[in-house]
């Protein structure tokens, strides 16, 4: 008993700890995950813009006039052309001039967004990540024409690491969201914990007025849980800030990866529950780029499929 269980910690070791280092992705799994960010990008960008200004100016904004880009005049063949660049990006032609259009669009009207005077997070991890797989693509082609090497030798080497740094652009997202905490709040953050029941309440009014839903059941619930419990809220924000900070493990290795994924993921759906603050955007790329459910799956099958066949093999055998 005791040997079986060194052996399966052992087993767990090896398959959380092992191969650190780039992962090296199938071709078929390259081909989802550009579709899987080309439909996500296609969905978060407007098909219409609105004539508008740039009263509070935020980012880019701030040193050029973007007002332009909601010019329906200007903005409609731009983004004509970015669903064509979107099906040449998802098929793998052109790539890195793809992923540069979508960029500077998406860049162009999520700051006109934000220079309305008000600060959201809903391209937030699309601009991240098509910067993260276009600096990706300058930095293969550069290293291949000093090194040297065949064009398909670049394509393998650009994909996989495209991959690999939106991978690592998605975990260094959520540790600076835990540094920023308690920069912010001067290392003090778990230390006002109390106050965390008023920002529960404070959502739940903010939801109410917005939308005329009462708060749920579950909201209403961990509300009287925190005021009955104070030490429920140091619980549920040192957890959160620990998840946050040891993200980073995410790109060690797939499995590593489908791990924090995981606790991302219900880390989004509970303040999406208790809270009414969903992330939608973060949990599709947490989704796609770190869990990878198709990849799991499709290795699933074949483990069982293996299995299987064994299995019929050795039963014939014995026949």
């Amino acid at each position: 008993m005791i040997a079986q269980l060194r052996s399966s910690v052992s087993a767990a070791r090896r398959w959380l700890f092992g191969g650190i280092g780039r992962i090296h992705h199938q071709r078929w799994e390259i081909w989802m995950m550009r579709i899987g960010l080309a439909l996500l990008v296609f969905r978060a960008t407007p098909a219409v813009m609105v004539p508008q200004g740039q009263p509070k100016p935020h980012g880019i904004a701030q040193f050029m006039d973007v007002t332009f880009i909601s010019d329906p005049g200007i903005y409609g063949p731009i983004y004509y052309i970015f669903l064509v660049v979107l099906v040449c990006y998802a098929l793998g032609l052109g790539v890195g001039l793809c992923l540069g259009y979508m960029l500077a669009c998406v860049v162009l009207v999520s700051t006109l967004g934000l220079s309305q005077g008000f600060v959201g997070h809903a391209a937030q991890m699309e601009g991240l990540v098509l910067l993260a797989q276009f600096a990706a693509v300058v930095w293969a082609f550069a290293a291949r024409r000093l090194r040297g090497g065949g064009q398909s030798d670049l394509r393998r080497d650009r994909d996989d690491l495209m991959m690999c740094w939106t991978r690592q652009a998605i975990a260094a997202s959520y540790v600076v969201a835990g540094l920023t905490k308690l920069i912010n709040s001067n290392g003090e953050w778990l230390g006002r914990s109390e106050f965390f029941v008023l920002q529960v309440l404070k959502s739940q009014s903010e939801a109410y007025y917005s939308t005329g839903v009462h708060a749920n059941q579950a909201s209403t619930a961990f509300v009287a849980a925190l005021n009955q419990w104070p030490i429920l809220a140091g619980v549920f924000l040192a957890a959160g800030l620990v998840l946050e900070l040891g993200a980073f493990l995410a790109a060690w290795n797939r499995a590593l990866g489908l791990v924090i994924g995981i606790m991302l993921l219900a880390f989004h759906v509970s303040l999406g529950t208790l809270m009414y603050l969903p992330f939608y955007e973060s949990r599709n790329f947490v989704m796609l780029f770190l869990i990878n459910p198709v990849w799991w799956g499709v290795i699933a099958f074949r483990t069982l499929r293996g299995r299987v066949c064994r299995g019929a093999e050795a039963a014939l055998n014995e026949a």
